[in-house]
């Protein structure tokens, strides 16, 4: 399945009741985003209801109130069971371009109406970019294995 059919955007004005005593978007408050908006992703993706089973955000800026937040999510990589999206978000003041402040990794599981365990859709790598995003997927789901095993 062609990755570009899981792109999912979602954009959201940082309130007040968003932010920490210190004025800065709660990282909380941006994982749920995060998780709320890899779930819409993954399951847009294996056209079935999917669970998340690891979430991975690198934090790299702060957000502030008034601040517009635009979180992207596409599926990276797929194995039998999971995949992997990365949701990219962004923030932007008004009258201001979008700067990148956090990536979030998120590994889901496909279920049936059972809620049991499937198999994914196996995704299509159509370009350089597509291609590098599998293997740093790859590299993920390899150590996530790796460390499942070591138990």
């Amino acid at each position: 399945m062609d990755s570009s059919s899981s792109l999912t955007t979602q954009m959201i004005i940082i309130t007040y009741e968003h932010i920490n005593g210190a004025g800065k978007l709660f990282g909380g408050r941006l994982a749920e985003w995060i998780d709320d908006l890899g779930g819409v992703t993954a399951r847009r993706f294996c056209k079935t209801d999917a669970t998340t089973a690891c979430l991975d955000i690198d934090f790299l800026e702060s957000a502030e109130v008034n601040d517009v937040v635009t979180l992207i999510g596409r599926v990276i990589y797929t194995g039998n069971t999971s995949l992997i999206v990365r949701v990219d978000a962004y923030k932007e003041k008004i009258g201001t371009e979008k700067t990148f402040f956090a990536r979030g990794y998120l590994t889901f599981v496909a279920l049936d109406k059972d809620r049991n365990i499937i198999k994914v859709p196996k995704i299509e790598i159509n370009s350089d970019e597509e291609k590098a995003a599998f293997e740093e997927g790859q590299r993920r789901a390899q150590i996530k294995k790796e460390l499942r095993n070591a138990k």
